[in-house]
């Protein structure tokens, strides 16, 4: 009797979540990543309006038990997706600072946090395959855009592809991002259909060709990260052929992009503008971040605590301006780095929560990597191509302001965390049911 209580315990009380509305969320993710980079504040929209439709009917399914068992055994996800939030918080009452579009592009992460304990209770399989094939649309679909638009939104002196509403860093960065996660997202009877693996690659090569196309070349160092990342996961999955094939098909078609005379020049961009930083020349892209992160610095160590204030970069660095401190070209809201950002406008317990953050959206994937499940152990691979490029876009552009970039971002961990968690509570519920089975079979 005790261990058939134990077992209905373990079950966690799994909300029931009715067909029609399952579907209706299975939708919304594959319209997510797939409309991200063609309607303005679709992935945004979608992630508001999927939490609270999960918070109106959680209301009326309420699990108490489930909900602290969840959070419980994601308690570093849970840290990471209210530390920001409670940070600005307490920073705009210690510095009497009040502006709320502090708040408006890191509260996703706790928005999403809410959505991940829904999202637990759908089909993981089903969820996961329906992301996985909006992100091959993303990709796929911004890369007809950019062949089909007779007039591609550009910036005019550099050529670089972007659309009407995002600038061509994120634009690169987030294509990039749809395209391997196309490829890694992939389930075991998706890897074994030709046309599906060959599709999907197919969306991979749509987003390595619109980050070239973009000229991201803080995006372009995620790449090899993205690569080892999808060679890891299929090691031991694929028919060595096949493997090597997937291996040489990318490498070479990589290889083949970025040997063009417009990547090297890109590339050589690089090292002319750090000859002419240390000639004395900081007004070039290079030369500006430098000059932003050196001025970064400067704030931190002037306010080590709190920073200047969240939002507040632009007025502090038009009064180095003013001082001579900084060339006056390098004024911008952002420091073109999450880590100086962070540095300067919220001090030591910014970088601190920067670091729960990366941490908290980290260790469950990395942790989940080599489970003996084929779906998590795919869920795993693909939340950590999002830390990891999370982590090294933000070296060089601020990945944690853009709305739709952290909305996305946000999205993506919130689903594959639920398909991590639903196996977790499979595993337990199944260990316990083998239990309750040798106690009733002794006695």
């Amino acid at each position: 009797m005790n261990s058939s209580n134990e077992i209905q315990a373990a079950m966690h009380h799994k909300v029931s979540v009715p067909p029609f509305i399952e579907y209706f969320y299975l939708s919304l993710i594959f319209l997510a990543p797939a409309t991200i980079l063609l309607i303005r504040g679709s992935t945004s929209a979608i992630l508001i309006f999927l939490s609270l439709f999960s918070i109106i009917y959680g209301l009326t399914k309420f699990q108490a038990r489930q909900c602290t068992i969840d959070i419980r055994n994601f308690r570093y996800y849970a840290l990471a997706s209210i530390c920001f939030p409670l940070a600005i918080l307490i920073q705009q009452i210690y510095l009497d600072q009040w502006d709320m579009r502090a708040l408006d592009a890191i509260s996703r992460f706790t928005v999403a946090f809410i959505l991940f304990l829904f999202l637990s209770n759908l089909d993981p399989k089903k969820m996961l395959r329906h992301f996985g094939w909006g992100c091959a649309a993303g990709a796929i679909g911004i890369f007809l855009w950019a062949i089909v638009s007779p007039q591609p939104q550009i910036w005019a002196a550099t050529h670089r592809l972007g659309n009407y509403y995002t600038n061509p860093i994120p634009f690169g960065d987030i294509a990039l991002l749809l395209g391997f996660l196309a490829l890694i997202t992939m389930q075991a009877d998706e890897r074994s259909s030709l046309p599906v693996f060959a599709l999907r690659l197919f969306a991979l090569f749509c987003g390595i060709y619109i980050s070239y196309k973009s000229g991201s070349r803080g995006g372009w160092l995620a790449m090899p990260i993205l690569v080892v990342i999808v060679l890891s996961q299929n090691r031991s999955i694929l028919a060595k052929r096949v493997f090597y094939l997937l291996s040489s098909g990318i490498f070479v078609f990589v290889a083949f992009i970025f040997a063009s005379p417009y990547a090297q020049h890109r590339f050589n961009d690089i090292f002319q503008n750090l000859s002419s930083f240390n000639s004395g020349n900081a007004d070039t892209s290079v030369g500006l971040r430098l000059s932003l992160w050196r001025a970064s610095v400067r704030l931190f160590f002037d306010n080590p605590l709190y920073g200047v204030g969240k939002g507040r970069l632009e007025p502090a660095l038009h009064e180095l301006a003013q001082s001579g401190l900084l060339i006056p070209q390098a004024v911008n809201q952002h420091a073109h780095s999450d880590i100086f950002s962070t540095m300067a406008e919220m001090g030591g317990i910014g970088l601190i929560c920067l670091f729960i953050l990366y941490f908290g959206l980290t260790f469950y994937f990395w942790k989940s990597r080599k489970s003996n499940v084929d779906l998590t152990k795919t869920a795993a691979y693909s939340g950590l191509a999002v830390a990891a490029s999370t982590i090294i876009f933000g070296l060089t552009i601020d990945v944690l302001v853009p709305v739709m970039q952290v909305s996305f971002i946000a999205l993506s961990c919130a689903v594959f965390l639920a398909v991590i968690n639903h196996s977790r509570r499979n595993n337990e519920s199944n260990i316990l049911t083998t239990e309750s089975i040798l106690i009733e079979d002794e006695f």
